[in-house]
């Protein structure tokens, strides 16, 4: 420190007062703090993008984050059922037809 510098405790308190001022009123909800986990909507979502091979990143890191596993596999064995049952039906309809 040179002989004319004076110690950065002076500005100490002007970066509390700044910080002081403002009001400690809590903050409102954002979007960012939704309850954990994801919604059946989200989560048919996913399992149907997965079908086609496509996932955006941000959905995937929210699934892996705050989905729980449980819920992908029973949507992942009721889409799987439902596409075979309509692989099916339309196998019957086309040999139906001929």
């Amino acid at each position: 420190m040179k002989p004319g510098q004076h110690s950065s405790a002076k500005s100490q308190p002007e970066q509390t007062v700044s910080n002081s001022s403002k009001p400690n009123t809590p903050q409102p909800p954002s979007a960012q703090s939704q309850p954990e986990g994801t919604g059946l909507l989200a989560t048919i979502q996913s399992v149907l993008a997965a079908a086609f091979g496509v996932q955006s990143q941000k959905n995937r890191e929210r699934d892996f984050k705050s989905g729980k596993f449980s819920h992908f596999v029973i949507a992942g064995l009721i889409f799987t059922l439902i596409f075979i049952l309509l692989v099916y039906a339309a196998v019957q309809l086309a040999l139906h037809q001929l």
